[in-house]
């Protein structure tokens, strides 16, 4: 149970930074649009991100983006120590006589 815990927790923590990146993408995007007046449909979804953005507290999406980050690192890490380690001449017992 605790694996499929950490495995949600995660995936909810990389949705809202992506939910964030796109917002931001989209606001960046569409600041100086054309508007048609009251009813433009490009302010009402600018409304929304903003307002998807007001929501997400800055504190948890900083402790999301940074267990994240820990993790991606961790598994490069595990990666790149197994390529290390997996080739060395004392685990393949190679003699070097020269």
């Amino acid at each position: 149970m605790k694996k499929n815990g950490k495995i949600v927790s995660l995936l909810l923590a990389l949705l809202m930074v992506v939910c964030m990146l796109f917002s931001v993408a989209f606001i960046s995007c569409n600041a100086h649009h054309d508007c048609s007046g009251e009813a433009c449909p490009i302010c009402e979804h600018l409304h929304m991100a903003v307002n998807a953005l007001q929501r997400i507290v800055p504190v948890e999406v900083a402790v999301y983006a940074t267990i994240f980050m820990c993790v991606l690192a961790q598994g490069c890490m595990a990666l790149v120590s197994n390529d290390i380690a997996g080739n060395s001449p004392i685990k393949l017992k190679v003699k070097m006589l020269n």
